[in-house]
């Protein structure tokens, strides 16, 4: 599935995808659940159902195409009106796509005047979040890294003196010498 759109308007399909990886992965909530189960809410981050979210994504990426179109920055096909919304669930969510989808939705919906702290800018951080503790092998990661004590592979030195092929000797005047070139044994006689 692509997940790029050649204007700065999302796409029905685009927003299926990241609507439907916050749906499965318990970023929405809905309000039957908020008035039951108050204590489970603080992994949420928006109240809504599905459709009521890609709502929010479409009028936030609207917003920002308005705001570009305003000052010239966008063709005349990306003002189009794109119609209401409704939620068509995507069955297989691979995390890589969805943290994609949800980047370039960031900068589709990013110019939009309403964007700093919106519910839009949340839901779309907690999609990536929950993305990312999706992908492959983070769960075993180290929470914390550092340097690997020992350099593995071969040994490098640094040659003082240079015998370039055919034997003369170059001493300091040989340009690979006086560079301070490493050994690395294909040129010449370099000893260290």
């Amino acid at each position: 599935m692509a997940t790029t759109s050649p204007t700065p308007a999302l796409t029905a399909d685009h927003i299926d995808l990241l609507v439907s990886a916050a749906s499965s992965w318990h970023i929405l909530a809905s309000r039957t659940l908020v008035a039951f189960a108050r204590n489970s809410l603080e992994k949420h981050v928006l109240v809504a159902t599905a459709t009521e979210a890609g709502r929010l994504l479409r009028a936030e990426n609207t917003a920002a195409v308005q705001w570009l179109a305003e000052r010239g920055r966008t063709r005349v096909v990306d003002r189009a009106v794109l119609g209401s919304y409704t939620h068509r669930p995507v069955d297989h969510l691979d995390p890589v796509e969805v943290i994609k989808a949800a980047h370039v939705a960031q900068v589709l919906c990013s110019p939009s005047p309403t964007w700093e702290g919106s519910a839009t800018q949340r839901l779309l951080a907690a999609v990536i979040t929950a993305g990312t503790h999706r992908l492959q092998g983070y769960a075993e990661a180290p929470w914390s890294w550092s340097r690997p004590k020992r350099r593995g592979g071969r040994p490098v030195r640094v040659a003082r003196r240079c015998r370039p092929p055919g034997g003369a000797r170059a001493g300091l005047d040989h340009p690979r010498a006086a560079a301070g070139a490493l050994d690395d044994g294909a040129a010449g006689d370099c000893h260290g």
